[in-house]
């Protein structure tokens, strides 16, 4: 009762205390923030997985494994099937290198191109170092055009014997300079100079002029594509 009365003379006002809630109301509260955290995070996580770009298809690699065979097909059958004979225009075109040395393009002095071009002109030195001929003639066309570059060569010599003018330049080891009567000294290659230059040349033309008779023929690539023979019309001159 004293306690009572004091507090009435003093004027104070008495707090309310908040009444305690119940244990279960603490739980339903903790598991509703729960509840929204979670609602939070799988928007969160919805809007994430929209912003991010679609993923490239992976390409699956087509090349498959070989299949196995077997030993008898991995290793060809040498047997008389795969013998061969080449003609002389084959063997040339084939193993270039045996005839010309190097291919190349023209820019080094060892080039094929300039070994063709010498065989020719050793012809005209043969028949020069013979007697027969004063004078070679050689001409260049269209140098500067890929692929129409032309070289013209004539001596005035002896003339290659017009029914063999064909064999003589596509016929390997046909010549004659293996005759010692006709020719004591040679500087090409015997029997095979010219055929490697025809074999190699996109265009090849002979003629030959022997009295007032000629012949002439022209090949690509070694095949003859035309031949001709007759008289002459006007005299030629000669380097006799």
């Amino acid at each position: 009762m004293a306690v009572s009365k004091q507090v009435k003379k003093t004027g104070a006002k008495t707090k309310s205390k908040p009444v305690p809630k119940t244990k279960s109301a603490a739980k339903n509260r903790v598991k509703s923030e729960r509840m929204k955290s979670e609602a939070a995070k799988t928007k969160t996580g919805a809007s994430a997985k929209k912003a991010l770009p679609a993923k490239a298809p992976v390409k699956i690699s087509e090349n498959k494994t070989p299949e196995k065979t077997s030993a008898n097909a991995k290793t060809p059958v040498y047997d008389e099937s795969k013998i061969k004979t080449l003609s002389s225009l084959e063997h040339i075109r084939l193993r270039t290198g045996m005839y010309i040395g190097r291919l190349g393009d023209g820019s080094n002095p060892d080039d094929g191109i300039y070994v063709l071009l010498k065989e020719i002109i050793d012809n005209g030195v043969d028949e020069f170092i013979m007697g027969n001929g004063k004078l070679i003639d050689i001409s260049v066309k269209d140098i500067d055009k890929t692929g129409k570059a032309t070289v013209k060569v004539r001596d005035f010599g002896r003339g290659i014997p017009l029914g063999k003018l064909v064999e003589c330049v596509s016929v390997i080891n046909t010549g004659a300079k293996y005759n010692d009567d006709v020719f004591q000294f040679s500087v090409g290659l015997n029997g095979v100079g010219t055929k490697a230059v025809n074999a190699l040349s996109v265009h090849f033309r002979v003629a030959a002029i022997r009295s007032d008779e000629f012949a002439e023929a022209v090949f690509e690539r070694g095949n003859l594509k035309s031949e001709r023979k007759g008289r002459l019309k006007e005299k030629v001159r000669t380097g006799l």
